[in-house]
């Protein structure tokens, strides 16, 4: 029997480790831009070979990232500013 992983956010991943997104960028071989599209949510998923890298970095599986969680949080963001943003009848 396995133990669930308990997934976390990169951003999770990267403030841990006290990695600014240049550093974490750079180590894993990818652009500064490309981590900000994945914690912000505006890259929908990562291809294999970039999650490897990021995930090498932190020496952690890929599953105990959560590649999702910026466009979920992004997505959570968007309907609270549209309600707020609704008029009032």
């Amino acid at each position: 029997m396995t133990t669930p992983i308990d997934k976390r956010p990169l951003w999770y991943w990267r403030a841990t480790r006290r990695l600014s997104k240049t550093a974490l960028a750079e180590a894993a071989g990818v652009s500064r831009m490309t981590i900000s599209k994945i914690e912000s949510g505006r890259r929908e998923s990562p291809d294999l070979k970039t999650m490897r890298a990021i995930a090498g970095v932190f020496g952690v599986g890929l599953d105990a990232i959560d590649w999702e969680a910026g466009k979920r949080e992004r997505d959570e963001r968007d309907e609270r500013d549209a309600k707020t943003l609704a008029p009032v009848a």
